[in-house]
């Protein structure tokens, strides 16, 4: 399951800070129970900057513990890079990958020529 830019319906809401965060709590506990019955769970958010050019959850503090993995994707020199930033149970690590056709695929060094 794919959740894209969650951040949008908290930034934009007419509700409280604590309402919105109480909101955002009660869509993590019902993500949490589709996770655990098997189904992959993918949230977008949203970044923004603070001080010295930091890049942060555009959703704050509220955000920042929740999800179990965080990865930030990006382009370096041309080369889309997955970089794994926070993980309960994995080392942070990066990997390149490229889109396609066929859908995501690993990026080889014969691809980078």
């Amino acid at each position: 399951m794919v959740l894209d830019s969650v951040a949008f319906l908290f930034r934009t809401s007419q509700y409280s800070a604590g309402k919105r965060a109480c909101m955002l709590a009660v869509l993590m506990a019902a993500l949490r129970r589709v996770a655990a019955r098997g189904v992959a769970v993918v949230i977008t958010n949203q970044v923004t900057y603070q001080e010295r050019d930091e890049v942060m959850p555009a959703l704050g503090d509220a955000w920042a513990s929740e999800p179990m993995h965080r990865v930030q994707l990006r382009v370096a020199q041309q080369v889309r890079v997955a970089s794994l930033w926070k993980s309960a149970s994995l080392a942070p690590g990066e990997a390149q990958y490229a889109v396609t056709a066929g859908g995501v695929r690993d990026v080889t060094a014969r691809d980078l020529v």
